[in-house]
């Protein structure tokens, strides 16, 4: 029975890593589709990869782009949509087995799940047991893709970073897009500071839509956060 980490040995060093892959069918996928997705989990079966994946976008085009830029390669075998929403589907993705999934299973490199693929980036924590092991870490990330960031975090952290993506596509996929926009201008714009810096009035000019539309779309885009928090319902 082997021990990941040893107790004697220090505490195992938490790292935050961007990094561009320098072949990956969701790296490509995503680049070209606009699409956001949660990698979960990975097996093997018949010498094939079976990625569990949640993906979020803003529009029905990005999913579509997204599906077919998959179906066109040939390392996809085949893909399983578990269920879709206006905008976010689970699916499970058959493809060729590769270096990293590998890695990955054999423990070589411990990432936390679910780890992100957007804009043709991997984005994951990985875990390296001891500081002693970090130069054979970084040799082995270099044979998987440039690194483009590189941070190290407490446990709390890492875990709030996971969690903080998962919560990203369930409140993408509950809030309209005309939602979504309205509350993001008014949050940028301070609507939400203690003192506000701009009023309703002020956003529906922006928006170029009456006060009362304005003030109806953030209602109905707080109560699903609330619920969302308090509740747990989507």
């Amino acid at each position: 029975m082997s021990v990941l980490f040893n107790a004697r040995s220090g505490h195992p060093i938490i790292l935050r890593i961007s990094m561009k892959p320098y072949r990956s069918v969701l790296s490509e996928a995503t680049t070209r589709s606009g699409v956001l997705a949660l990698i979960f989990g990975v097996y093997k079966k018949n010498g094939f990869a079976y990625t569990l994946l949640k993906c979020g976008y803003r529009k029905h085009s990005q999913y579509r782009k997204f599906i077919d830029v998959l179906e066109n390669m040939p390392q996809v075998k085949d893909i399983k949509i578990l269920e879709k929403k206006a905008r976010c589907c689970s699916l499970i993705l058959i493809k060729d087995f590769c270096d990293f999934y590998d890695k990955i299973m054999s423990k070589k490199i411990l990432v936390l799940t679910p780890y992100i693929m957007s804009e043709g980036l991997r984005r994951f924590i990985a875990v390296v047991p001891e500081r002693s092991e970090l130069d054979t870490f970084n040799k082995m990330l270099e044979e998987h893709g440039r690194v483009i960031d590189k941070e190290r975090l407490s446990f709390e952290q890492a875990i709030s970073y996971l969690e903080k993506n998962v919560v990203l596509v369930d409140l993408n996929s509950m809030l309209t897009p005309k939602q979504l926009e309205i509350l993001d201008l008014a949050y940028r714009c301070g609507y939400y500071d203690w003192p506000r810096k701009i009023k309703l009035d002020e956003i529906s000019k922006l928006m170029n839509i009456s006060k009362t539309t304005v003030c109806e779309h953030l209602r109905r885009a707080e109560l699903k956060i609330l619920n969302f928090i308090l509740k747990g319902k989507v």
